[in-house]
């Protein structure tokens, strides 16, 4: 699914953010990415989706090399699904209208398939959320808002950063049930997660990132 190989980031040619990362992912995999705060976590990923530019390496999606895709160019091949740290949903509209959203960006998607994302157990609440504007929703309900558009997109790749923060104690739980079931659709998955218990229970492969500065 994807390859990455020696991979180096940073500000300047004299401030390393990561350096010489790699890893690969295959169907139905997790990967863990854990480290200190402000050791380039978030950073890595963006790099991933070409949102943040990398000096060295290469990343391979699917076999192709899109080491000098443009983070439009990567979006465009509807492979991965992105949950960004902050500003992950559009909170002038409605609920039930971010939930809309991956359908313009996906042929064959239509209202049905966001009706069903209200099916799983995790996203019960946001269905009496339907109408409400999405500014009014919780740091933990926008997460959820956030995951449900992915889960509708459905791209055989997720990258999602720190999935779990503002999560309660039994949607944690839930979350686990819900990657354990993305799994078992062979889905990748890549995530930033401070919760080592939770990657404990996904049974994730670890990639320790250390920034380096230099």
């Amino acid at each position: 699914m994807i390859e990455v190989q020696n991979i180096s980031a940073g500000y300047s040619k004299n401030l390393t953010i990561f350096e010489n990362v790699s890893f690969s992912l295959t169907e139905g995999k997790i990967l863990g990415i854990i480290g200190k705060n402000g050791c380039g976590k978030s950073t890595f990923l963006k790099s991933l989706l070409g949102l943040t530019p990398y000096r060295d390496g290469k990343v391979s999606l699917f076999g192709k090399d899109i080491s000098n895709y443009s983070a439009e160019q990567i979006s465009k091949l509807g492979l991965i699904g992105y949950l960004p740290q902050r500003e992950r949903i559009f909170p002038n509209l409605s609920v039930y209208e971010n939930l809309l959203i991956p359908c313009f960006g996906k042929k064959n998607l239509n209202r049905t398939d966001v009706d069903h994302v209200f099916d799983k157990e995790i996203f019960n609440d946001l269905f009496a959320f339907k109408k409400t504007s999405a500014s009014y929703l919780s740091g933990g309900q926008s997460l959820l808002l956030a995951l449900a558009c992915l889960i509708i997109f459905d791209p055989p790749i997720f990258v999602l950063d720190e999935p779990s923060d503002g999560l309660d104690y039994h949607k944690k739980d839930k979350l686990v049930e819900l990657l354990q079931y993305l799994r078992g659709l062979n889905k990748g998955i890549i995530m930033v997660e401070q919760n080592v218990n939770i990657l404990q229970e996904l049974n994730a492969d670890i990639l320790h990132v250390e920034g380096v500065q230099s």
